[in-house]
């Protein structure tokens, strides 16, 4: 009977060896973190803070950009400035700004040429017959009595559902020409 208490003593020994050589191995993967581009299996395992685990890789977070020294950087809000040698096309805090040039050597986060802001967000310019403000609409066009109108010398393209204004074909140039030359042909033959 000693014996087999013998035996059943090594065999709860190995056991609970080997359960606490489990128990290392899984604290050990559990708290192993990874640098970014790294892999892992949760947010938890990323170095960087403001990392998350994206596919089973440390990625920067939505709120936070790659910059050029490879760390998660905070985005950059409207207006604020920019490093326009970062080569993080996503530095800015919406999709459509960008780092641009706002005087000699300045750089700050602003709206694309087809966005226009209103309170630090960047939106859709108005395109041709849509309602407006100030400073709203697509290139070329300009808000007239609450509406987008294509400036002089441009018409909305495409006809149906316009979304800018582009040159009249040169058909607005020739007219005021010969309206011009007509008045000048005119007052030369009065003067005969």
């Amino acid at each position: 009977m000693n014996l087999n208490i013998g035996k059943r003593l090594i065999m709860d020994h190995l056991i609970v060896k080997v359960t606490g050589v489990w128990i290392l191995i899984t604290m050990f993967c559990a708290l192993s973190v990874e640098a970014y581009g790294e892999s892992c299996t949760t947010t938890a395992n990323c170095t960087d803070p403001q990392n998350i685990c994206s596919s089973y890789n440390c990625i920067c977070s939505n709120t936070t950009f790659r910059n050029n020294t490879d760390e998660c950087a905070t985005r950059i809000a409207f207006n604020e400035t920019c490093d326009d040698t970062d080569s993080a096309a996503d530095q800015c805090a919406q999709a459509n700004m960008g780092c641009l040039n706002d005087g000699p050597g300045i750089y700050k986060c602003l709206c694309n040429s087809d966005y226009y802001e209103s309170n630090g967000t960047c939106y859709d310019r108005m395109k041709p017959y849509e309602a407006c403000d100030d400073g709203q609409c697509v290139v070329h066009a300009t808000c007239n009595v609450g509406n987008c109108t294509c400036d002089m010398g441009y018409e909305a393209s495409p006809i149906v559902s316009p979304t800018q204004c582009n040159g009249a074909g040169g058909e607005t140039v020739p007219i005021l020409y010969i309206l011009a030359m007509v008045k000048v042909l005119s007052q030369m033959l009065i003067s005969f």
